[in-house]
């Protein structure tokens, strides 16, 4: 029971949010057939046995379920955990879900997510389910990375999720690290939304670097994007149109002009939530392209 003893629980939809301070429900809601299929899609994922010894084998079943059910009651529905028995468990969490507000739903799927975090490959099959869910009962919300974030298309949520999954240790860390931020409620949100985008932009400095094999300790993004660039051209013969060079470089300079994005204390206050997530997206999909050439001109891993 290390995670219900020994993790605060912070950072939650409904805390980022502010509605379990305002303590009124939050006119962005979901509709009851979301709920219900947001649940079977759990139950699939977290009550099946079955699907839970396919997706992880290593992990006793019993063990688990016994942490999962008992970690939701404490920090979620706030109830006494009166016995360990994971059936009685299981139907009080079931209670509680057709009777709570929308967003301890949100709360529930993302602290089963990070208390699962270390089931790769069962988490990324729920992430993917998760978000047909939510596609399909036109959800304003994509879930990326165990957080819900608020999204404008099933594209965007496809670009991020496909880069943080494509097996590159450095995109995944700092576009993780973008998400979590862009997600933040507390402390300033201009900051938070500064760091996100400086995470963003840190994963295409490391895509850039892992590509072309140059580590250097002064990698700024122009540097970086430079370098594969020439490595496109004078090594694969692959040009790049000057109109498309001209838009990635200009990512650096929307991150270091007078407003400086990337530099603490420096940040524009106009800065907001649509232009972190739009970097965010743009930086994703930037790192998509760059592996998709790294695969088709097997350039140096």
């Amino acid at each position: 029971m290390a995670y219900l003893t020994n993790k605060p629980i912070t950072n939650l939809f409904s805390q980022r949010m502010g509605l379990k301070i305002v303590g009124k429900s939050f006119k962005k809601g979901i509709s009851s057939a979301l709920r219900n299929r947001l649940w079977n899609c759990y139950c699939n994922y977290f009550f099946d046995q079955n699907t839970h010894r396919k997706l992880a084998i290593n992990y006793n079943y019993n063990t688990y379920m016994s942490e999962l059910t008992s970690v939701i009651i404490d920090k979620i529905m706030k109830e006494t955990i009166k016995e360990y028995n994971i059936s009685f468990q299981v139907e009080r969490i079931v209670g509680f879900y057709f009777k709570c507000k929308w967003h301890e739903i949100f709360d529930i799927i993302e602290l089963s997510y990070d208390v699962s975090n270390n089931l790769k490959e069962k988490m990324k099959c729920f992430t993917t389910d998760i978000n047909i869910c939510l596609k399909e009962e036109n959800s304003i919300y994509g879930f990326v990375n165990g957080k819900f974030l608020e999204m404008t298309s099933q594209e965007e949520i496809d670009s991020i999720v496909s880069a943080i999954d494509s097996g590159y240790q450095t995109a995944e860390m700092h576009l993780s690290a973008a998400v979590t931020q862009l997600s933040k409620r507390n402390g300033d949100p201009v900051e938070n939304y500064r760091q996100s985008i400086d995470e963003s932009i840190n994963a295409v400095v490391g895509i850039c670097k892992r590509i072309t094999g140059k580590d250097t300790k002064q990698a700024e993004l122009s540097d970086a994007l430079k370098s594969i660039m020439g490595t496109l051209q004078t090594k694969y013969g692959k040009k790049l149109h000057k109109s498309f060079k001209q838009a990635i470089g200009n990512l650096y300079g929307y991150a270091s002009d007078e407003e400086a994005i990337r530099h603490e204390g420096q940040v524009s206050p106009d800065l907001l939530y649509a232009d972190a997530k739009f970097i965010l997206v743009i930086c994703s999909a930037l790192v998509n392209y760059l592996i998709a050439l790294d695969g088709e001109y097997h350039f140096k891993q």
